[in-house]
């Protein structure tokens, strides 16, 4: 039997658990990660006639009924007026869970209590639905009460009062970030947070619209996507428009607005019209015939780039991607009728439009339906990364692992558009190839026809004492990448990198590489600021052997997701578009071990892959007590160092060298007694001087430090030694033979 069976909570990604007897039979990955939750155990019901069956045990206020196996209430009360029950026994400081149904609502509002719980369970109750908590009651038989204000009506059905024996359990994941974070997804590419800006993305009748003249909008026409979810928009005068005015405006970054369109009556076209501050606008025209793309016209400043792409039954996808700093901001986007063959003409006609969306960055992403508020989409806030990229380990990259970092700030404020980078003899072109991301958002870094150096370049202020490591994106175009810096003593980082192979080699500081698939490569540079101030970072082409070259218009390099960021190693990339952004650091909790089992003995199990020298002392992963803190801290540089420390009573500080790579983790706590175990080891055991020391929270982060976790497990109970040796030990066993003769078991013949 797997040691994972008794196991109160399991994070397992299917390579760990492949080993563990986790995925039956079949010992190989399957690029799976499993969450095993506690069964929910709940003792019998409480309630006498929950479900209403009889008009009997329940105390009616005026304007309840019961009838129909619901109890019902039907407005005729003037005030609040209750329904009540005593629960049967005695359930004082028990967890119990109360829920009940809700049918039928059609006015007013309702609140749920069990008393002696210090509130209500549920106020304001105005919808159908199941209504569930968990609760504890200081009352020895309370009562069960429903309050019905004075214009409530509806029924209540199904209530139910249990004691929970064994309650649901799972870590709770915190970040405490915007959409800053990014993964590598199962297909390889790195995946971002993404948010469409528009308001009633498809929905042009409403007031978030404004439309100017005599425009009409029809819904519920023939779309792109087979489904009557398209808008005929008819402007019977030229000029007519509909367009949304943003708030706030948005004063800095690259944004991008699409929206598919197709020729009604087949007599005009249509273009973007975009608004900035100070009288400021760009129009964009589209052929929704042919997809030709019209000339830009306006502060052509701003832009960036346009697409027009088949969508199928007739539409176009056509986009506009433009600097809004030039625009002094965006304030306004509008949809205007065009005739056939012009960039700005007005015309009189009619087109069908579907999904509008404006979003930061360079190419329109996959559509996001929006209403009265914007939507997000991709990697959000307090959400996990499950990541497949293998940065650093011999772990096959079949199945993902929980990546926990701490936070970090890129300092670079656009890290995809380097439109806004200096050019030396060079020329960038956006949108040029396909990115680590997937998408055609990576930009064409080329030598212009000069003898010499081939530079894109971005300044940057230094605090004159910390180490900073800058990181690029990068595949071939015929040249080999060489990262510089202007002053070494401000920042020094420089390094050759072969994009051909796959390898770096420093100059100054420490380089890395690392393989992200397709040609692409990140580099990687560390250096040291001994000197504040602002300094040049360079990209230079280079030809292997020197960064001075016959310049040839048509090699270069493609560049994507350019990262400063404060630290001795790289983090995962965090996207910015227009100013420095941070991502706050990740972590995961238990803040009630009762939930999983004994609060006084537990065992919480890792594997771990360690893919670089870490940051700071905070606590690696940590049982915590009112009092005081038992657990892991990771320190030093550049080795990966993990101590045992503790306050209060465990005062022990000894240090275990735990090299870059993957490793089985275990910390058990019994009665007052923590151990710690490596791969296979005992290393460590700490006694305080109290055997009453109970610990009622568990947590791992990422705060100072990164790594993968590809499996976690919380066990209610002490392991044994043996036990803990074996599930953080690498040797496996052929047989029970050999496992009786590898542990000294007793064999009975």
């Amino acid at each position: 039997m797997s040691f994972f069976e008794s196991a109160s909570l399991v994070f397992i990604s299917d390579f760990a658990a492949a080993s563990a007897s986790i995925v039956s039979g079949s010992g190989t990955s399957t690029g799976k990660a499993y969450n095993i939750k506690p069964v929910e155990e709940l003792g019998s019901e409480l309630i006498v006639n929950g479900d209403f069956a009889t008009d009997s045990d329940w105390t009616k206020g005026t304007g309840w009924t019961i009838s129909g196996g619901t109890a019902n209430c039907d407005g005729t009360q003037t005030s609040s007026s209750q329904l009540k029950t005593s629960v049967g026994i005695s359930i004082q400081n028990t967890l119990v869970k109360f829920s009940f149904e809700v049918k039928n609502y059609s006015a007013g509002n309702l609140i749920a209590t069990i008393e002696g719980t210090g509130g209500n369970e549920f106020s304001n109750i105005n919808s159908d639905g199941i209504y569930t908590i968990e609760t504890t009651s200081t009352d020895s038989t309370p009562r069960i009460t429903f309050t019905a204000n004075s214009s409530f009506v509806g029924s209540i059905d199904n209530v139910s009062v249990k004691e929970v024996i064994t309650p649901l359990a799972d870590f709770d994941f915190e970040r405490g970030s915007d959409i800053t974070a990014t993964r590598v997804n199962s297909s390889g590419l790195i995946e971002k947070g993404r948010t469409n800006i528009i308001l009633d993305s498809n929905d042009f009748s409403t007031g978030n619209y404004t439309r100017s003249g005599e425009t009409t909008v029809t819904p519920n026409q023939p779309g792109f996507d087979g489904t009557n979810s398209a808008t005929l928009y008819e402007a019977p005068n030229g000029g007519d428009r509909i367009y949304q005015t943003l708030s706030p405006s948005l004063n800095s970054g690259a944004f991008t607005v699409s929206l598919f369109a197709s020729r009604s009556s087949g007599d005009c076209d249509l273009r973007f019209r975009v608004v900035g501050g100070s009288s400021k606008k760009i129009q964009q025209a589209f052929n929704l015939a042919t997809g030709e793309i019209r000339l830009a016209v306006g502060d052509t400043s701003a832009f960036i780039a346009a697409s027009s792409s088949d969508a199928g039954n007739g539409y176009k996808r056509i986009s506009l991607t433009l600097d809004s700093a030039q625009l002094s901001g965006i304030s306004q986007v509008q949809l205007i009728t065009t005739e056939i063959g012009t960039n700005s003409s007005n015309a009189t006609g009619s087109v069908s439009i579907q999904n509008l969306q404006l979003e930061a960055g360079l190419v329109p992403t996959n559509y996001i339906n929006t209403g009265a508020t914007q939507i997000r989409a991709g990697i959000l806030e307090d959400e996990p990364r499950f990541d497949y990229h293998n940065s650093a380990s011999a772990t096959p990259n079949t199945c993902p692992s929980l990546l926990l970092e701490p936070s970090r700030e890129n300092l670079i404020p656009h890290s995809e558009y380097f439109g806004v980078y200096s050019n030396d003899n060079s020329t960038d072109e956006p949108n040029a190839t396909t990115s680590p991301e997937g998408l055609a958002n990576a930009t064409s870094f080329l030598e212009a026809a000069t003898t010499g150096q081939h530079k894109l370049t971005t300044s940057l202020s230094f605090d004159g004492s910390s180490t900073y490591t800058f990181s690029i994106f990068a595949k071939t175009n015929g040249r080999d990448l060489f990262i510089d810096t202007q002053n070494s003593n401000e920042w020094g980082g420089r390094a050759w990198f072969d994009l051909t192979n796959g390898t770096a080699n420093a100059v100054l500081g420490t380089a890395n590489i690392e393989n992200f698939g397709n040609g692409w490569y990140r580099c990687i540079v560390t250096g040291e600021s001994t000197l504040a101030g602002g300094n040049f970072v360079e990209l230079l082409t280079s030809d292997g052997s020197t960064n001075s070259t016959v310049g040839d218009v048509t090699k270069g390099v493609y560049v994507y997701g350019s990262q400063m960021e404060e630290g001795s190693y790289s983090t995962s990339y965090i996207p910015t578009n227009g100013t420095a952004a941070t991502r706050g650091d990740d972590y995961y909790s238990n803040t009630s071990l009762s939930n999983i089992g004994s609060t006084d003995e537990c065992t919480f199990y890792c594997e771990i892959d360690l893919p670089q020298g870490r940051e700071g002392s905070d606590y690696f992963f940590r049982f915590d007590s009112p009092a005081s803190s038992f657990g892991w801290k990771g320190n030093y540089i550049p080795s990966p160092i993990i101590s045992v420390i503790g306050t209060g009573n465990i005062t022990t500080s000894d240090t275990i060298n735990l090299p870059t790579g993957v490793h089985k983790l275990i910390v058990r706590w019994e009665n007052g007694v923590g151990s710690i175990f490596i791969d296979g080891a005992k290393k460590t055991e700490q006694v305080t001087s109290s055997t009453t020391e109970v610990f009622d929270e568990f947590r791992s982060q990422g705060e100072g430090y990164r790594h993968l976790q590809k499996a976690v497990a919380v066990f209610p109970e002490a392991l044994s030694d043996t036990d803990c040796e074996i599930l953080t030990g690498a040797t496996t066993y052929s047989s029970f033979a050999a496992i009786a003769s590898a542990l000294n078991y007793t064999v009975y013949e």
